[in-house]
């Protein structure tokens, strides 16, 4: 999708939004917003011995647009960051993020929402805090999804959604990815015997496409919700999942049978939260033409001591492998830890402040070399809602 394409979809689905009629709405929010961050790098490419490093200024205006009523909720947003480095001219970039949402409450038992997005992005860390992935050129990456959520009985209910993604690369030499899933979770009430908690049961299936081979995953797991009390919830899904990768170039197909786990703890105070993420199962790899067996654990922590000052850390390990014709077509053995402490000072409600120091640790132990990056920056958003 070209720039001038992009542009247009983005406005198009602005001007829908702003176009309704603001007295069928119970809630309409335009919020434009503007941010300006400085950051210095010592090491872009998480090169291990030839290091560029570059002051970095990034200027991000953006819109975000939700309209709300009884049984409707609609949204776009639309952010578009500038970069500008110093010493490194030719990595100046635009890049453009994008995305929409759609909900509608068909009935008490029934409710549909779909969702898409496009984002055109060149920071080689994009990937970092989803997969563990360094990916140094840049992506156009397309998502779509739709999901049905319905109530069976008082006690049980399901979904059943279906998400699309594809990434195109700039460059040739990194392979592009299309990756269909669809999951369906059925969630059933345990009530008097074990108050708070929830039993739940998951199927899902993958098909991740590159250019030279296929890799189809299918799961089950069962699980449990639990709210352990107000401020404290827990979801947790443990499975098994077979996987069949078929190779074009050497007519190869393998079949592997592992485990699944997918785990979120949550803690919500008055002035302190934080979440736990824990997840195991086969995904594609952006950049690497194939899909990796990915293990992840990842922690994020607030505190505010005061209204206008909170503390925040951010930190994650994660390991990409995949042996030669299993998962892909080369060997794929990345570790990646990364950590972020920062402090937030809100000036008002929608002007504030972000300061924080990033260290990122990339291990390949398929070609025996490791990398860091150091990163600190400083970053000024204001928000200025025209209508809500």
């Amino acid at each position: 999708m070209s720039r001038r394409r992009s542009l247009a979809a983005a406005a198009l689905f602005l001007g829908a939004l702003l176009a309704s009629d603001p007295a069928r709405a119970d809630e309409l929010r335009v919020v434009p917003s503007i941010s300006a961050k400085g950051e210095y790098n010592n090491n872009l490419f998480f090169s291990e011995r030839q290091r560029v490093d570059s002051f970095v200024a990034t200027v991000t205006p953006g819109m975000e647009v939700t309209s709300r009523t009884e049984r409707t909720e609609a949204g776009v947003s639309a952010y578009v960051p500038v970069l500008r480095y110093t010493g490194e001219g030719d990595l100046d970039a635009v890049d453009q993020l994008y995305q929409g949402n759609l909900g509608h409450r068909v009935s008490p038992e029934l409710r549909l929402s779909a969702g898409a997005g496009f984002r055109s992005q060149s920071r080689p860390d994009r990937y970092i805090e989803e997969t563990g992935l360094a990916v140094a050129n840049r992506s156009h990456r397309q998502n779509g999804t739709a999901t049905a959520e319905f109530t069976v009985s008082e006690k049980t209910t399901g979904n059943l959604s279906y998400a699309y993604e594809k990434i195109d690369f700039r460059n040739a030499a990194a392979s592009e990815s299309t990756t269909h899933a669809v999951t369906a979770v059925a969630v059933h009430d345990l009530g008097r015997r074990f108050p708070g908690t929830k039993a739940r049961a998951v199927l899902g299936a993958s098909w991740n496409l590159f250019e030279q081979s296929k890799v189809s995953n299918y799961s089950a797991a069962v699980g449990v919700e639990r709210a352990v009390h107000e401020l404290w919830s827990v979801v947790a899904d443990l499975g098994v999942r077979y996987t069949r990768s078929e190779f074009d170039v050497v007519g190869l197909t393998e079949g592997d049978v592992g485990w699944t786990a997918n785990v979120s703890a949550r803690y919500k105070g008055e002035k302190t939260g934080g979440s736990l993420t824990l997840y195991h199962d086969v995904a594609a790899a952006p950049g690497r033409g194939g899909a990796t067996e990915r293990s992840a654990a990842v922690l994020d922590l607030r505190t505010r001591s005061t209204w206008e000052l909170t503390g925040f850390l951010s930190t994650g390990y994660y390991r990409n492998r995949s042996d030669a014709g299993q998962f892909s077509a080369q060997a794929i053995d990345e570790r990646t830890v990364r950590l972020r402490p920062g402090v937030r000072y809100d000036a008002t409600k929608n002007i504030f402040i972000e300061a924080a120091y990033q260290y990122t640790r990339l291990t390949n132990g398929a070609a025996d070399s490791a990398a860091s990056q150091n990163l600190v920056y400083m970053m000024a958003t204001l928000r200025y809602p025209l209508y809500e």
